[in-house]
């Protein structure tokens, strides 16, 4: 049988099982857990920096030499490794960690290379395909 508060809720007998929750006193996390861990927000600014620079290379495709690539500079998007650093930090408090200038241009130059490779080799799948469309294929 239930007891009743003052306030006339119903409350559990003594020695029924009841959930325990640990205390926020203890530095228990609070809140829904989705099971996802977040993404620590240096690793996701290096990857916009990668994204940034497969954009590039895909549209660099275009008028870039065929070849080897030189090495690569440290200007991404026109920027030097300082205001790039500040350009992927947007308008988060404070300054950008200084191994987001370092290391921000090494991933930007990685993408850039592989979107400009992926280009590539589109175009010369498209070119292939065209070929085989051609007045050859009608014979």
């Amino acid at each position: 049988m239930l007891g009743a508060d003052r306030l006339g809720a119903a409350q559990p007998h003594p020695g029924t099982p009841r959930p325990v929750y640990p205390s926020a006193r203890l530095g228990a996390p609070t809140g829904v857990n989705t099971g996802h861990l977040r993404e620590p927000p240096y690793w996701a600014l290096l990857e916009t920096a990668s994204a940034f620079g497969r954009r590039d290379g895909h549209a660099a495709a275009r008028f870039e030499p065929h070849g080897a690539l030189d090495p690569p500079s440290t200007y991404c998007r026109g920027r030097d490794p300082a205001a790039f650093a500040r350009l992927l930090w947007g308008s988060r408090p404070g300054d950008p960690p200084s191994g987001l200038e370092a290391n921000a241009p090494l991933w930007y130059a990685r993408g850039f290379a592989e979107g400009l490779a992926a280009e590539r080799r589109w175009a010369e799948r498209r070119q292939r395909v065209g070929s085989l469309q051609g007045p050859a294929a009608s014979s």
